[in-house]
């Protein structure tokens, strides 16, 4: 992902190998995903941000960030339609319309797994 849209540098045949690990792990790294000037501006907006605690029954505790032009765009990326079409390619999950989330870090591990999550569904989460 760059400031300009999503770039597509792999092709279908790369693409299989993060297929066969999430197919395995549930989950995938994606390694040089945002471009690293993107990335440097997010992680120092992420570092500087003020976080406001949370408690859920899930989970312990999160820290939410309370910069809301971070959270945004943390959100807005991942949502373009390019970007999720590759998502969709590789976790099988289909058709992905949006990605919702939140910025936060996270203090405990998760108790049990979310609501809505069983061993046999699948999510995808960035």
């Amino acid at each position: 992902m760059t400031r300009r849209g999503v770039i597509l540098t792999a092709s279908t045949a790369v693409l299989s190998s993060p297929q066969a690990q999430y197919d395995r792990d549930d989950q995938v790294i994606l390694p040089k995903l945002i471009e690293p000037e993107l990335l440097d501006l997010i992680v120092k907006r992420f570092e500087s941000a003020r976080f406001v605690a949370r408690n859920h029954a899930w989970i312990e505790q999160e820290f939410c960030m309370a910069d809301h032009v971070t959270a945004v765009l943390l959100m807005f990326l991942p949502n373009n339609p390019a970007f999720l079409r590759i998502v969709e390619q590789i976790t099988g999950c289909l058709p992905l319309g949006e990605f919702q989330g939140r910025a936060c870090r996270m203090v405990r591990v998760w108790k049990k797994l979310s609501p809505g999550c069983t061993r046999t569904s699948k999510a995808v989460g960035i």
